[in-house]
């Protein structure tokens, strides 16, 4: 649906006869171009029952562009929505998005961990023991970094467009624009945002693949390879190790996953005998935290709405300090040469 005219947010009245009617107008941005109107609305009236709104829009309560229209009408950037001040007990939710440029700067719950930021995506460097999602979370924080920018839309909360687990420091991509949701969501299902990692596992480990069927046991929250080997049994993880230095008892690897599996590292490594050291969960005998690292990110191919090619994070301090304990300085200094270069 297209506008046909400009309008401006706020407040006007719609006469019907003598009776005069209270609207608030929005104007629809680029994150709700081609959304269907009922899901554009319920963002704006996230306390009205849905069945609510349907009734609205059919006695003009909710309308287009001063039209009535149905539910499933696709709207487009420019579009005002207008709602009538007969809607009780509504709450009209505006979400911020992101602006056109970067500002990490002193004031931000993000400064000195944003690595990338542009109008489509956030990328920041998470904490170890910082979860990704969720209340307290690093989404709060990139919540609170946008907050106060000029809204381009209403229909898309930012979010991050994959995971790490808690314990799992780097690099986590936030998609702040829809355009920039769906070219990520796009990249990591067809593997041309590679992700690269530093762990610390147990033992002497060679080079090598790791190709494996997992499932997950929810009960127990962890990750198993499925007892049956056929190829329809479990999800196929695939993970390739690049040893950087060891010890004997220990080895730092580079690790590269092919997909995304929960756990997938932590469990691939126990069950080839070479669990994280300090990973209790998934056998370890040390004790100690368990060290691995987001480390890098590389665009394989240009796609629109991805704007970086290459991002690395170094290894956190604590990281950093038992990895010089065990390999010394020199070996810190080649990883981190290593993640400054892109994936061929």
């Amino acid at each position: 649906m297209s506008s046909g005219a400009a309008f401006v947010n706020g407040p006007h009245r719609r006469y019907s006869g003598c009776v005069a009617t209270r609207y608030d107008r929005t104007i629809l941005g680029a994150n709700d171009d081609g959304r269907r109107v009922d899901r554009v609305v319920r963002r704006l009236l996230p306390e009205v029952p849905l069945g609510r709104i349907y009734r609205a829009m059919r006695s003009g309560e909710i309308t287009v562009n001063g039209r009535r229209v149905r539910g499933d009408t696709r709207v487009c950037e420019g579009d005002a929505v207008e709602l009538a001040e007969t809607l009780q007990g509504r709450r009209v939710v505006v979400r911020a998005c992101v602006g056109t440029g970067p500002s990490a700067g002193g004031g931000s719950p993000l400064a000195g961990r944003i690595v990338h930021e542009d109008r489509d995506l956030l990328v920041v460097n998470k904490h170890r023991g910082e979860l990704t999602h969720g209340s307290g979370s690093l989404e709060d924080a990139v919540h609170a970094h946008l907050a106060g920018r000029p809204a381009d839309g209403v229909s898309f909360r930012p979010g991050p467009a994959h995971r790490l687990d808690r314990n799992t420091s780097g690099l986590v991509v936030f998609s702040v624009s829809l355009r920039g949701a769906q070219a990520a969501t796009q990249a990591f299902r067809d593997g041309t945002i590679l992700k690269r990692y530093v762990a610390l596992f147990e033992g002497h480990l060679v080079a090598g693949a790791w190709d494996d069927r997992l499932i997950r046991d929810r009960a127990h929250r962890v990750t198993r390879r499925a007892a049956d080997r056929t190829p329809d049994a479990g999800r196929r993880a695939l993970t390739t190790i690049e040893p950087i230095a060891t010890s004997g008892s220990h080895t730092l690897g580079l690790v590269r996953i092919e997909t995304g599996r929960t756990h997938q590292i932590r469990a691939q490594a126990a069950m080839h005998g070479h669990p994280l050291a300090g990973d209790r969960k998934y056998g370890s005998a040390r004790t100690g935290p368990y060290l691995l690292h987001a480390a890098s990110l590389t665009a394989a191919r240009p796609r629109e709405g991805i704007g970086f090619a290459h991002l690395y994070a170094e290894l956190p301090e604590a990281f950093r300090a038992r990895a010089q304990e065990l390999f010394g300085a020199s070996t810190v200094r080649d990883i981190h040469a290593i993640l400054r270069r892109a994936e061929p």
